[in-house]
């Protein structure tokens, strides 16, 4: 039978036993929670060690798998054989997700994982290496037609790349004959799990399954028709269920709709903005449209805003995938490079802050109220301080400046502006809560990594300006990883 992932718990404590085996396949994060979820239940986590063997889809062979389910548990029970990400259900009908999966990975994890979907690619076509034009990759893989809209740099950049390293197209099997034959004689109390980002309905060992076993669906639309939006806002209804219970809150249908509308559809962007608001309403069990006006910035019109907060978050595959991003939309790399400097300048102020006498004040696991009424007052004095400090310097350079023989001095204004300074940890008519949630951002950083990334960002300027145009997303990219690495 299939589910939806919505209704997994359904199966999870089955009167006649757990299936012989399940596939989970769709969108990663939900079928990567499926999953755990599910082996949990069939094998308790002090026999995992033991009674469950995982193997990487990309890489072991159908016979792994079966060798694994033809072998008894160490521990009497249920044994738990795991095909994770397994391409198994990959075929010539759906060449065209794969390119868009390659695409994808190759933005947010780099060419080298995007590479192993594209070798796929060729070994479902029966393309070697060896057969492109080095010259014009694209070109010699006679792609058809409603493959070409498909296409661009990143491919041409992972075609060269297998070609330079000597990567091998693998030899495309049915893997799923193999696996059919060893569940039909039976393996006792050993079950199989598949995990996939990608199901060929038409494959006959997604057939076998859906009949003799359990396939969880947790795919989520891709598209703008009204049938996708809605299969897109049951998802994101499921998942703030999931979140807002566990902490006992729940959400205004307005509120839902404005998180919809600013974040889009990715879950796990949802999921992290829904965490954030649950810490900003503190003891408040409702959040609102208000909470979500001042909490939530509209990701999809700023992607500057989502490239820095991935950035601090030291969130490297996000960080390149957004970068990409934001060259192809016509920002120029050093504009990147500024706004990236200027949100951890505030993780410097910060850190200068709490090196000073109040800096106790702050520990990282406190909610927002207790910021508010604890921390940000001690900071108020701490910037009044620093002010007070900028003053007497000013007054100071004045008198210098007056006593300075053979020089008029200049005329001033009668209400001169304060100066103003990156020192500050919370500037005047600021809200608090991104002070706070700056705060929480700044554990990721010690002062030692911050002034390595300034570094980093000081260097990339230069070269950005000093090298020709082609050379800024690798400059860029370097930056990333250099801030980025734990």
């Amino acid at each position: 039978m299939e589910i939806n992932h919505a209704n997994l718990d359904s199966i999870l404590q089955p009167k006649d036993g757990f299936a012989p085996v399940y596939l989970i396949y769709g969108d990663e994060m939900l079928y990567k929670e499926a999953f755990a979820k599910l082996l949990d239940a069939m094998v308790p986590k002090e026999q995992q060690g033991l009674n469950y063997d995982p193997l990487d889809g990309r890489d072991a062979p159908a016979s792994s798998v079966t060798a694994s389910l033809q072998t008894y548990p160490m521990f009497p029970g249920t044994k738990v054989t795991a095909w994770l990400d397994s391409k198994v259900f990959y075929s010539q009908k759906q060449t065209a997700a794969l390119l868009e999966k390659a695409e994808d990975v190759f933005k947010s994890k780099g060419v080298e994982r995007a590479a192993r979907f594209i070798l796929d690619y060729l070994s479902i076509r029966k393309i070697g290496l060896a057969d492109l034009n080095q010259a014009d990759p694209i070109a010699s893989l006679n792609l058809p037609e409603d493959h070409k809209g498909l296409t661009g740099d990143w491919l041409e950049e992972i075609l060269a790349h297998c070609i330079d390293e000597g990567k091998k197209v693998p030899e495309y099997l049915d893997e799923g004959e193999l696996i059919i034959q060893v569940l039909e004689k039976g393996c006792a109390d050993n079950h199989l799990i598949i995990t996939a980002d990608l199901a060929d309905k038409r494959k006959k060992l997604f057939k076998y399954i859906n009949e003799h076993g359990v396939v969880v669906d947790c795919s989520v639309p891709k598209g703008n028709v009204q049938a996708d939006k809605q299969a897109q806002a049951q998802a994101l209804t499921v998942q703030m269920n999931k979140v807002l219970d566990a902490r006992g809150k729940s959400m205004e249908p307005r509120a839902f709709s404005m998180i919809q509308d600013r974040i889009g559809a990715d879950l796990r962007t949802f999921t992290n903005t829904l965490e954030k608001l649950a810490s900003y309403v503190g003891d408040r069990p409702v959040i609102t449209a208000r909470d979500v006006e001042a909490v939530v910035s509209r990701t999809k019109e700023d992607p500057i805003f989502a490239f820095t907060n991935a950035l601090a978050s030291k969130n490297a595959q996000e960080s390149l995938a957004l970068l990409d991003r934001l060259l192809a939309g016509d920002f120029h790399p050093l504009a990147v490079a500024a706004a990236s400097a200027n949100h951890l300048r505030r993780f410097l102020a910060i850190k200068n802050f709490l090196a000073g006498p109040f800096g106790n004040r702050w520990n990282k696991g406190m909610n927002f109220n207790a910021f508010k009424s604890t921390v940000m007052p001690a900071i108020e004095d701490h910037d009044a301080r620093t002010q007070a400090v900028l003053d007497a310097w000013e007054d100071q350079l004045k008198v210098e400046e007056k006593e300075e023989p053979g020089k008029k001095p200049k005329k001033t204004k009668k209400a001169a502006k304060k100066l103003t300074t990156d020192l500050f940890v919370a500037p005047k008519g600021r809200n608090a809560y991104p002070i706070y949630l700056a705060f929480k951002e700044s554990e990721n950083f010690t002062m030692d990594e911050l002034t390595n990334a300034m570094d980093l960002l000081i260097q990339a300027d230069r070269d950005i300006k000093r090298h020709p145009p082609h050379y800024d997303k690798m400059i860029m990219e370097k930056v990333i990883l250099g801030i980025c690495a734990r």
